[in-house]
């Protein structure tokens, strides 16, 4: 009763409109429940990673959330075929592109460990013995409550690759003047050898993600020039992205240290409420390199005893190397040593995170944000993996005139988070703008994704036979 009490007050601007959103969030990244909390959906072990994988792969991506009533319940899960555009494919049977059933049941949960907060585990690898696909392209996993009357509570993208072609990409300066020290331009080069391309701008279609998010994804791109066996998307400002600063940090991994971005914590009845320290607008402040997550999060418990007594190093725990006293070379050894050990350990990772996933509790989360003055004609949000890349009434800030800041608690379960605040003016009700409160650099680290689509005159559906994934300072 307790806890039901605590979550209502960190959702008690959160509402849902289960009929009008299905038809607006089928096929993208969405929660309709609000008792589900804490979704990641990833390659299996690598918890950081875009949910991708190579047709034919043994690779599984792996699919967790929490149910926060704490019970069982009877949730079933289907993943669809979608087109390039993620509209829904018409055009096949579901037996054309799956293998095995068309529907399966999640009953792989477990329940909270020692926490405070009670909550059911829920934890799904695709593919497996019961469902797997065939086909390569856009796919849409979807995650229902069966009930009386089957409710959607979820849905998550994912892709499946075959790389036949091969992609070169490179950052260039911004042709546009006032975006050179802001923005971030990008050009890339398709090679398809062996792959009869006909009809370029009616069989190839190309996105571009910026760590990947769909929200401000490029879509739909054609070629601008073509050869023989190449294709060029050299445009002139059209692949262009807002480069924004390095993401903000809260690490709260743990309820007895005062990690990075923690100002206090303090034991209550219910469980923990994390105080941050004050962030400050910083749209005009100079540019600092640190490395981050790019705006996701990692699920882990510092209070705990780990698996077999060990704790894998996660890319969280390079921020020990940003201080001014590592130089640039120390600091990308670090991360590649990181990195490479995650890479020879994914099994074992996957295990510790299911540990984690069970052990770490949740907690009230106190975000303040002190600026001048109210921002004129637009509302502020707390932006990022954790608020599902969506602009959600939740993590809506509210003004404290007596502060001068915009301050707002947020339910989070124990993690290292990436987050900035987002600004949505009135004038422009879709546009995310993070240059308010952010600011743009040039210099920023970003994760890009290139993403290319193949439909050959006649054929029923998009085909996904080119990636390539780089950073903007790599």
């Amino acid at each position: 009763m307790i806890f039901k009490f605590r979550l209502s007050i960190c959702l008690l601007f959160l509402v849902f409109n289960l009929s009008a959103q299905e038809d607006k969030y089928e096929n993208t990244n969405h929660i309709y429940s609000k008792n589900i909390r804490t979704v990641k959906f990833h390659i299996s072990g690598l918890p950081l990673s875009t949910p991708m994988v190579n047709l034919g792969s043994s690779t599984q991506l792996v699919l967790s959330f929490d149910d926060v009533d704490a019970d069982v319940k009877d949730y079933v899960y289907t993943i669809q075929m979608c087109n390039a555009d993620w509209t829904t494919n018409e055009s096949l049977t579901t037996f054309e592109y799956l293998k095995g059933f068309d529907e399966d049941e999640l009953d792989n949960y477990r329940f909270s460990q020692n926490t405070l907060t009670s909550f059911t585990n829920y934890k799904l690898n695709i593919p497996n013995n019961n469902m797997s696909w065939i086909k390569s392209g856009n796919y849409i996993l979807k995650v229902f409550e069966d009930e009386d009357e089957r409710r959607l509570v979820l849905s998550r993208r994912f892709m499946v690759a075959e790389p036949l072609m091969t992609i070169a990409s490179g950052m260039n300066l911004p042709v546009v003047v006032s975006n050179q020290r802001t923005h971030q331009e990008i050009d890339f080069v398709v090679y398809h050898k062996g792959i009869p391309v006909r009809s370029p701008q009616s069989e190839i279609k190309a996105s571009i993600l910026q760590n990947g998010r769909w929200d401000n994804a490029i879509t739909g791109m054609t070629p601008l020039f073509v050869k023989e066996n190449e294709m060029s998307y050299d445009y002139q400002n059209k692949i262009v992205f807002p480069a924004s600063k390095e993401w903000r940090m809260a690490d709260v991994r743990s309820y007895r240290t005062y990690l990075r971005g923690v100002h206090k914590i303090e034991r209550v009845d219910e469980g923990h409420d994390i105080f941050l320290k004050t962030d400050t607008k910083r749209g005009y402040e100079p540019y600092f390199f640190f490395y981050d997550v790019n705006g996701k999060y990692l699920v882990e418990n510092y209070d705990r005893t780990f698996l077999n007594g060990r704790r894998f190093p996660s890319l969280a725990d390079t921020l020990m190397f940003s201080g001014d006293e590592f130089t640039d070379q120390e600091r990308a050894q670090e991360r590649s040593r990181i990195l490479q050990q995650q890479e020879l350990h994914k099994d074992a990772l996957e295990r510790e995170q299911e540990l984690q996933d069970v052990v770490s509790d949740y907690s009230l989360v106190y975000f303040d944000l002190e600026v001048k003055q109210e921002v004129y004609g637009a509302d502020v949000y707390i932006f990022g993996e954790l608020s599902d890349w969506e602009i959600k009434e939740e993590f809506k800030m509210e003004y404290n005139p007596k502060t001068r800041s915009y301050q707002n608690q947020i339910f989070l379960k124990q993690g290292f988070y990436n987050y900035q605040y987002a600004c949505i003016h009135e004038n422009k009700p879709g546009v995310i703008d993070l240059e308010e409160l952010e600011g743009n650099w040039f210099e920023t680290e970003n994760d890009y994704l290139v993403l290319v689509y193949y439909r050959p005159f006649g054929k029923r559906y998009d085909r996904l036979i080119g990636v390539r994934t780089f950073s903007s300072v790599r």
